[in-house]
């Protein structure tokens, strides 16, 4: 038996025992008392009549009154002499065929019963092994006398006691083979989320199966549930690290060719090899990690520094930028065209950090189009702003397009710097976006490449938008 299944057992029999012991108890020192109670009491009611109904009436129903409440019911002239009124009523008492050993109205009674007072005795018939309830009562000159017979009930219970061990003997049989049943009720399915939660500690998300329509199967759906929350959590903790491994392979890469190169032109520079340019290359490149450290931080502000959010005019922001890359879309050769639809273009943000996201949109946009084109697109929906920025690219994004928001990840595979740049471009978007409470999308279909963001509307604008 299981330890569960032994406390169970152990438990059941304690309340099989304390149930036996109350009943014993109860049978032994309460059951007699309690017999002699309701005598009395039920004296208590025919000697309340009598006094209701008054001397000569009762003595005209007293064999009515004695069939009704079937006691022995006698009467006799009531005389002081103690020894002759004894001898009346043990005769009259013999006469109902009422014998007793020890029987005696004593002075004291008589006393009580000189002051109308009735007087209740109980005499024991130990040969008998019955006792006698009496209640005397003494009315206008003449003695009542009311007795019941209490039969001695210790054999009875003693017997009652003995069956009582027996049925308790069978109690704990039938307590063993209940507790067997419960534990295996029980046990079973807490075995089975014991070994599931134990696969999960050791980061093998099994779900376990358990119908038994109680709160074993509420704690198996809850188990089940944290399972898959860890599992996607542990997933995603995954995921991340794959990302900083990527990050720092990345970093890595960024920051390897500009040292080495610095590191040869400067061994160069010491074997006397320099033609004069070496210092511009090394100042080059050592501007080049420069560049990448700016970003870097730059990032790292985004992400963390509080934002001035307030009502800001999206519309005008993206004319601002438009003109700070007028003459680079000009070089490209690349046209551009908005589709304004918009009738409210007043968000909530930080003018000067949008106005970085549409900074590096744009710089994307300009690196990476391979088309004559670059499309863009405002309108309302619900109670946000939505701007989407269209661009053919060469090359093929199908499978990595989430890819771009990781920093230093870009989708040019020959890393040109003049195309590819350092890939920290939409890590800060989507920094700055996730700071406003926006939503930020990437899609790469035929190859033309989509970014959309929604905005949330200025207080106010929504509702004049609808």
């Amino acid at each position: 038996m299981s330890r569960l299944g032994l406390k169970i057992f152990v438990r059941m029999s304690l309340v099989v025992m304390v149930v036996f012991a109350l009943t014993y108890a109860t049978n032994r020192y309460l059951l007699p008392k309690y017999m002699v109670y309701q005598h009395k009491a039920h004296l208590s009611e025919l000697v309340g009549e009598i006094e209701k109904l008054g001397a000569e009436a009762a003595l005209v129903q007293i064999e009515r009154l004695a069939h009704e409440y079937d006691v022995t019911l006698i009467h006799t002239p009531y005389v002081q002499d103690e020894n002759e009124l004894n001898e009346n009523v043990r005769y009259l008492l013999n006469r109902q065929g009422i014998t007793l050993s020890k029987f005696w109205i004593s002075s004291w009674s008589m006393e009580e019963l000189n002051h109308d007072k009735t007087v209740m005795k109980l005499y024991n018939q130990e040969k008998l092994n019955t006792s006698f309830l009496v209640a005397f009562v003494h009315k206008e000159g003449t003695l009542f006398v009311m007795g019941d017979t209490i039969a001695h009930a210790m054999d009875p219970l003693a017997m009652a006691n003995q069956f009582y061990v027996y049925i308790t003997l069978g109690g704990l049989v039938l307590t063993i083979a209940l507790s067997w049943l419960v534990a295996r009720r029980i046990v079973k399915p807490l075995a089975k989320l014991g070994d599931t939660a134990e696969q999960i500690s050791r980061l093998s998300f099994q779900q376990a199966e358990v119908k038994t329509g109680d709160e074993i199967e509420a704690l198996a759906r809850s188990i089940n549930k944290m399972s898959a929350n860890l599992e996607q959590s542990h997933q995603a903790l995954q995921d991340r690290n794959d990302n900083l491994r990527t990050f720092i392979s990345n970093i890595s890469h960024e920051v390897k060719t500009p040292l080495a190169l610095i590191k040869a032109y400067t061994l160069g520079m010491k074997d006397g090899l320099d033609d004069g340019t070496y210092l511009d290359v090394i100042e080059q490149q050592t501007d080049e990690i420069q560049h990448i450290v700016d970003k870097l931080l730059h990032l790292s502000r985004m992400q963390t520094e509080d934002y001035a959010l307030e009502q800001v005019e999206f519309r005008a922001l993206l004319q601002q930028c438009l003109m700070q890359y007028k003459l680079a879309l000009e070089q490209a050769g690349l046209a551009w065209r908005l589709q304004d639809e918009a009738e409210q273009t007043m968000v909530q943000g930080d003018a000067g950090k949008l106005l970085i996201v549409l900074d590096n949109l744009m710089s994307n946009a300009v690196s990476y189009a391979s088309g004559t084109m670059v499309a863009g697109r405002l309108y309302n929906e619900g109670s946000t702003l939505v701007f989407c920025l269209r661009n053919h690219m060469l090359g093929r994004l199908e499978g990595e397009i989430e890819k771009l928001w990781e920093p230093f990840y870009v989708g040019e595979p020959s890393r040109h710097k003049q195309r590819s740049g350092t890939g920290l471009g939409l890590s800060i978007v989507r920094a700055i976006l996730h700071k406003h409470g926006a939503s930020a999308y990437l899609t790469w279909e035929d190859g033309q490449f989509s970014f959309e963001m929604k905005l949330p509307l200025a207080d106010g604008s929504s509702d004049a938008a609808t």
